[in-house]
């Protein structure tokens, strides 16, 4: 709820009364469960990203080449931005509001998220199933770029279903756009 509340009206302009009232509990509580408005939005980031990276620790510890790895990638993002659009959201857009602390706290579960995905992309390279030509975090933040943006466009009730744009998504970064003659 909270998330939706800093989507829809911006982490600055949520007042902790903004947050309890359409939950029916006070400030008391809210201060029961949390020490700050702060303290929240790192919960926010937190339940994401750690969600994201349960997620890809469990397909990068299967047997699974790398097309199949690259193709669970793309479906975890974009389920992450399913299950949690708004903290999604907050995530790209509030984190500047986050204290230093917690903020390093974030970032160290993103750069987590990073080398896994680095990883598998090398490992790729080394079995021969992804182009060496490339060089891997450029590719990595390409795949980042084409994927992440999806959070500002993506609706759940939307024309073509997550699935559809996860199909879309692996063929596009798979085989990319022109027709090979």
């Amino acid at each position: 709820m909270a998330a939706m509340m800093f989507e829809k009206h911006g982490y600055h302009k949520c007042s902790i009364q903004d947050i309890v009232e359409p939950l029916g509990i006070t400030k008391g509580s809210f201060y029961y469960y949390f020490k700050s408005k702060e303290e929240l939005l790192y919960y926010i980031h937190d339940d994401m990203i750690s969600y994201l990276l349960e997620k890809t620790d469990n397909l990068l510890q299967q047997k699974a080449n790398s097309e199949q790895k690259l193709y669970g990638i793309i479906k975890n993002l974009l389920d992450t931005i399913h299950h949690f659009k708004s903290n999604v959201f907050v995530f790209y857009q509030e984190m500047r509001y986050l204290s230093p602390e917690n903020f390093q706290m974030v970032k160290k579960k993103r750069d987590t998220y990073n080398e896994m995905i680095l990883t598998m992309l090398l490992e790729g390279m080394e079995a021969g199933t992804i182009r060496k030509d490339l060089d891997p975090k450029i590719v990595m933040l390409g795949l980042f770029g084409t994927i992440n943006w999806a959070y500002q466009w993506y609706l759940p009730e939307g024309r073509l279903d997550v699935d559809t744009i996860v199909d879309i998504f692996y063929k596009m970064l798979k085989d990319g756009i022109i027709v090979k003659s």
